[in-house]
């Protein structure tokens, strides 16, 4: 669905108004005919005049036991006050009555409650068990965020704030006709127990001197985030029936999402001290959530949450960066000398993404058994074989999973010339940079949406090779 605002309006195409029983329509044929599916007019002033409080206070302290071994440790505790606004110009729907609740009418002003136990434990060591080339060090610690940072879910509710829809308008000349008004409650609700997003972070290192002036080190990274935000309808109709009539999609940025993170880690390093200086890093790494859009997406069953746990958007699999730095060893001292080169080199793996079906937002399509996803020449011309995919019938819920799908990996190497002069008591620095060096294509993500351009990859995700000159002097 291609959706574009001119001004406070909203109009969607979706092909549906160029489809024939035989083929199916194209977005953008809809739009250059003027045939939107649906026009949204939104009535209202949802501005407002907010107030938020927050405070952090927190006490820590270094105990070194023995030379060898220290052990750092801390308490913090943080307080996210709820926003409220001036003239109290917000609202929330609630199930106990099925109906908005007024910020200081009956709700309080906050509208949900403060989340008063943000305790968050912090303790670490470093120990040298051997000799001083060998360091351990391990922490682990609690850490909390806000998830309320605006209030423009409150504050573009009813009764401030109104969407007026109207399905299969004339046209874009008359896309708002009166005998086809539809106004819509489409509330935004929180839990009115409302609790702060926390993550469970721990890691254990082992750094060790292999010469006196090469280092390695080992490492293993963990999180666990808890009562993260995601968004769910708590209207989806059931066998055709919506819970809570007269109103719309209803939707709930409830605090109960999760996450895990684990991730092996490798680094060698060189300090850039005489001609040859490095870091090589490289990680293994595997993220999982349950928050479709982490947090602002669309999911599938509103009533089977389980059914979005997957590969949450971030997770790549494998990232190498290495980066070196080598001064030029002759011409020392001299106007023609004092050069360097440096170079950065990353290769990372495919994000994941999902196939979703056209006309019916986040649900995803059934999975054919036996072919495989993959097309036989992938490129991004195709990089989805459809044959892969079917539709399921109409009220049914496709078995695909989220995030089951990789996208193209990235591979890209930066290069820079550094010369070097002084002058006087100041230094005159010249560089000439090339970014992308071998203007290697990185694609982006493909289309996902079920139709004729499934698969196509249209963009890149980093610029072609750029070159740039620069200078600089320091004094």
């Amino acid at each position: 669905v291609n959706a574009y605002n001119v001004g406070p309006n909203v109009f969607m195409f979706n092909g549906a108004r160029t489809a024939t029983p035989t083929t199916p329509g194209v977005p953008m044929a809809d739009f250059l005919l003027g045939l939107p599916f649906v026009s949204v007019y939104f009535d209202g002033e949802p501005t407002g005049n907010t107030r938020k409080f927050e405070f952090a206070g927190y006490f820590q302290d270094d105990w070194k036991i023995t030379p060898r071994l220290t052990i750092n440790a801390g308490l913090r505790w943080e307080y996210y006050g709820r926003i409220t606004e001036r003239v109290n110009k917000q609202s929330f729907w609630t199930p106990d009555c099925n109906c908005m609740r007024l910020a200081g009418v009956d709700a309080s002003e906050g509208l949900v409650d403060n989340d008063l136990n943000d305790f968050a434990p912090r303790l670490g060591f470093a120990w040298r068990p051997l000799d001083d080339d060998t360091v351990i060090r391990a922490s682990a610690g609690i850490f909390y965020d806000n998830d309320m940072r605006h209030n423009l879910e409150f504050a573009t509710n009813p009764p401030f704030f109104f969407t007026r829809e109207y399905l299969f308008p004339p046209s874009l000349s008359d896309p708002f006709p009166p005998a086809m008004s539809s106004s819509t409650l489409r509330p935004n609700t929180y839990d009115k127990k409302f609790r702060d997003t926390y993550v469970e972070q721990w890691n254990l290192s082992v750094q060790r001197r292999l010469r006196p002036n090469l280092f390695a080190e080992a490492a293993y990274v963990g999180n666990h985030s808890v009562k993260a935000r995601r968004l769910r309808n708590v209207n989806q109709p059931a066998n055709g029936v919506a819970p809570y009539p007269g109103f719309g999609p209803i939707f709930l940025f409830e605090q109960a999402g999760s996450s895990n993170y684990n991730a092996f880690q490798v680094r060698v390093e060189r300090p850039a001290l005489g001609v040859l200086g490095f870091t090589s890093a490289y990680t293994w790494g595997h993220a999982i959530d349950d928050r479709p859009g982490q947090g602002a997406g669309f999911a599938q069953d509103n009533y089977n949450m389980r059914a979005e746990r997957g590969d949450a958007d971030f997770d790549i699999r494998h990232n190498w960066t290495s980066s070196a730095r080598v001064n030029v060893p002759w011409g020392t001292g001299e106007w023609w000398g004092d050069w360097s080169v440096n170079a950065i080199w990353t290769l990372q793996a495919g994000r994941p993404f999902t196939v979703v079906l056209r006309n019916r937002s986040g649900d995803r399509p059934n999975s054919v058994p036996g072919v495989d996803w993959r097309h036989e020449d992938q490129g991004p011309d195709h990089w989805i074989n459809p044959a892969a995919f079917s539709s399921p019938a109409q009220g049914t819920i496709g078995n695909l999973g989220r995030n089951t799908l990789r996208g193209p990996g990235l591979r890209n190497l930066d290069l820079s010339l550094v010369k070097a002069q002084s002058i006087g008591e100041g230094r005159l620095e010249l560089r000439i940079e090339f970014f992308n060096l071998f203007n290697h294509p990185n694609f982006s993500l493909p289309n996902a949406t079920m139709g004729p351009t499934l698969g196509v990859i249209s963009s890149t995700a980093s610029p072609e090779r750029q070159i740039q000159l620069g200078a600089r002097f320091s004094f």
